[in-house]
This record gives C-alpha cells, sequence and structure tokens, in this order.
C-alpha cells in the first residue's frame, strides 16, 4: 500500500475527534521509503503511525488513529502476518 493510499484509507475509517489532534512524535526509524513515526495526540492521548517520506514533505498516516493499547496490538498482528505467524 502506498502513502496516498493509506491516507485515503484512514480518512474515510477515521471518526472525528471534535479537535484537532497535537501530534507528538514519540520514536521514529528510517526505513527504505522515508521514516516511521509513532505519534501521539497530546490533547486526547491517541496514537497512530506515520511515515515520512522526504524532510520537507509533511507525514502521511499509515494506521488508523487508535487508543494507545489498541494501536499496539494491530501492529503486533502487522508483525505477525509479515513474519508468516
Amino acid at each position: 500500500m502506498t502513502p496516498q493510499e493509506a491516507h485515503h484509507d484512514q480518512q474515510s475509517i477515521t471518526a472525528p475527534s471534535g479537535h484537532e489532534h497535537a501530534w507528538c512524535v514519540e520514536s521514529s526509524h528510517p526505513t527504505s521509503t522515508g521514516r516511521v513515526l509513532y505519534v501521539h495526540c497530546s490533547r486526547c492521548g491517541v496514537r497512530r503511525v506515520d511515515l515520512q517520506e522526504h524532510t520537507l514533505v509533511p507525514p502521511v498516516a499509515l494506521s488508523r488513529e487508535l487508543p494507545g493499547s489498541l494501536l499496539l496490538a494491530e501492529l503486533a498482528a502487522g508483525a505477525d502476518s509479515i513474519h508468516g505467524a
């Protein structure tokens, strides 16, 4: 899935939160397609995974907005499917 497709999917499944999120980066790491950012909203605590393809380009959401514990479970499930578990 391309970042553009992920952004479109994320827009269609994310429910309105009632406020503009104030995203804070918790951690990040480089990948072959850019930098993966693990972010959370400092106002409501929701979490998301973003991809920033270049430092001059804004990040694009790769995951849905989820409460922290659900996002970790979703990431673990994705890792299992990648590794064939």
